[in-house]
């Protein structure tokens, strides 16, 4: 028998050959998926070349390197399936195996291609790498292609099929051909196969380390944009889908929960006998309009650069109460709804709108003003089931719930509905024929992605920020005549009517995901049952602070919404917090601080922010995430 000199012994030559063609067959595997991933990050570099350019070639070189990690590590992971695969050899057909082999990496590299390039454009519009994030969005597609609909479709699906055809065709020209060779080894080569999968495990968790692989390995630099970079995509979206969509543990545990309490109690602790009074009416009947994407960037009064784009919205400030330091409490729609009407935070990765057993559980304004004979309603040109919102609006007991299903087919003339100006005029005529008092929600839409509107654009121009002015011009003049025919109605004048946005928008400035002016909108206050006009109310407020503030103006007591503040209390601390993602922003006059939980960074402190309030930003994130697992 012929024998091959080993490191640790002698091997016959056909166990010799075997291992070594093994070796050069799994090897030139991790290899292909290795190069996969270091070339996507490169497309990815050049796809956002305007952002690329913004930053050093260093840290361009930096985000290969420190993603290298999260490469190795998924790259293990698809290594560890063909490992298991091979393990089997003694059994099957080395043609048998090589099938196998090849249907896996067919499946995978039609999912990872998918979500490689489907990540180009998201992070675009989101601001962070493809995560779970989209699967909860799949049981209304219609409305989820809408959301993205100004995404440029062709290239994006062309560059799937090229990305998949070309990266099967380098898997049949060399690497399906190594595993064919393999001839049908022994038991015991079968066991080597085993323990390469079970040391497979060190690259996957990312060395021998106390902490498995997160994404933190990728966080380099004060660059956002390089440290979302350097994150491995597929790596990010198998995670997320086992961490955020299952996970009933709190990832943000940073103090002792009493303690953490006790930061945090003082914020909502208030003097109930000290409140400022707004209104004349005791039962004023109250319009909420929630208008899509409205920004602060368009409004010079809130500091923003562009004059032209919301003229009615300007002028009728006039005669209300602006809240000029006012923070939506996330970045979408579904959590800005769950802010506005039931005071609940926004959480980080999940939405808790979307999970009835849970949301059902959250106070809603509509349940204490029913209590006190007020009739609700609910209007909307678009799809209720989005995002479970339909579930949401039938547990708070609304009397009347108006989506697309309630305007004619004529009517749904946009992606994503009826358009503004129709909305508006059924919402006027429906809510004249209420009884009194009433409390009505409007949610537009019009101003949303792709920003299709039936009118003439304001701004031409094809590209997206023009489109998106003149989206937020269209809905503007839509809620001025809106505003203009409620005048004339016999109900106005005892009425008060509450304008502010779901959340803001990236564009005009297409400022960081976690900066505080994509956070920044306006709130005003106008209507006959107002007793303060032309008015500005300086304090640094948020979001979920509206139902409070406005029960309380009613004389209505309600302990339910916790984390509810009444604005108008002059014991209130002034303050706003903001998620983005995983992380945290807390604003408190001109100064903020954002708190990244991936890295465990704090990515902005102006020099107003105190450490303690760095502290008790974590507390907030704690606490409310921990309040969103209870439900």
């Amino acid at each position: 028998m012929i024998l091959k000199r080993s490191g640790t012994g002698f091997l016959s030559a056909d166990t010799y050959y075997s291992l070594k063609a093994s070796l050069i067959a799994v090897v030139s595997y991790f290899t292909f998926w290795m190069s996969y991933f270091i070339l996507f990050r490169g497309i990815f570099l050049l796809y956002h070349h305007e952002l690329s350019s913004q930053i050093e070639p260093k840290l361009i070189l930096g985000t290969f390197y420190h993603g290298l990690k999260m490469d190795i590590s998924f790259s293990a992971y698809l290594t560890l399936l063909i490992l298991v695969v091979l393990s089997l050899s003694a059994l099957l057909t080395s043609r048998t195996i090589t099938l196998i082999i090849s249907l896996i990496t067919v499946f995978f590299l039609i999912l990872i291609s998918i979500i490689s390039v489907a990540d180009l454009e998201l992070y675009r519009e989101w601001g962070f790498r493809f995560d779970a994030t989209p699967l909860m969005y799949l049981n209304t597609p219609g409305e989820m292609a809408a959301s993205v609909a100004s995404s440029p479709y062709l290239l994006l699906i062309t560059g799937i099929v090229v990305t998949f055809l070309l990266s099967y065709w380098i898997f049949l020209k060399w690497l399906r051909p190594l595993f064919l060779q393999l001839q049908t080894p022994k038991l015991g080569l079968s066991l080597v196969y085993l323990l390469a999968a079970g040391l497979m495990i060190i690259p996957i968790r990312g060395g021998l380390q106390l902490a498995p692989m997160n994404q933190s390995v990728a966080f380099f630099s004060k660059s956002d944009f390089a440290n979302q970079a350097a994150i491995n995509v597929p790596w990010n979206f198998f995670w997320s889908l086992t961490k955020q969509l299952y996970s009933r543990t709190n990832p943000y545990e940073f103090l002792p929960e009493p303690e953490a309490n006790e930061l945090i109690e003082g914020l909502y602790q208030e003097d109930t006998s000290i409140s400022r009074e707004l209104l004349v009416h005791s039962k004023p009947n109250i319009v909420v309009i929630l208008w899509e994407s409205l920004t602060s960037k368009v409004i010079p009064e809130l500091g923003g650069t562009f004059s032209d784009v919301v003229p009615e919205f300007r002028s009728l400030m006039k005669e209300g109460v602006l809240f000029d330091n006012f923070y939506a409490n996330g970045n979408r729609s579904d959590k800005g709804i769950v802010a506005v009407l039931s005071g609940f935070p926004a959480q980080p990765k999940r939405s808790i709108i979307k999970i009835p057993t849970k949301s059902s559980k959250l106070p809603v304004i509509t349940k204490p003003l029913a209590e006190n004979g007020y009739y609700t309603g609910y209007f909307h040109g678009g799809e209720l089931e989005f995002a479970n919102i339909k579930s949401y609006l039938i547990n708070a007991n609304f009397n009347t719930i108006v989506g697309k299903d309630s305007f004619d087919k004529s009517d749904m003339n946009s992606k994503w509905g009826a358009h503004d100006h129709i909305l508006l005029e059924k919402a006027l005529r429906d809510i004249s024929d209420q009884p009194q008092p009433f409390f009505n929600v409007v949610f537009t839409l019009s101003s949303h992605e792709p920003f299709d509107i039936p009118v003439d654009s304001q701004f031409p121009g094809n590209d997206l920020e023009n489109q998106y002015k003149s989206a937020l011009y269209y809905t503007d003049q839509a809620l001025g005549s809106f505003i203009r025919q409620a005048k004339q109605q016999s109900w106005y004048d005892s009425s008060l009517i509450i304008i502010l946005a779901d959340h803001g928008h990236r564009l005009l400035g297409d400022n960081p995901r976690y900066e505080k002016d994509r956070f920044h909108i306006p709130m005003l206050w106008l209507g006959g049952a107002l007793k303060v006009k032309d008015s500005v109310v300086h304090k640094t407020c948020s979001q979920t602070d509206l139902p409070m503030t406005l029960l309380s103006q009613l004389g209505i007591g309600n302990h339910d919404f916790k984390w509810s503040r009444n604005i108008m209390n002059s014991s209130t601390e002034s303050g706003a917090f903001y998620i983005y993602n995983e992380g945290i922003g807390y604003v408190q006059e001109g100064d903020y601080l954002v708190y990244d939980h991936p890295s465990d960074k704090v990515l902005v402190k102006t020099e107003g922010m105190e450490e303690e309030n760095l502290i008790r930003a974590r507390a907030h994130l704690q606490l409310t995430y921990q309040d969103y697992l209870n439900k």
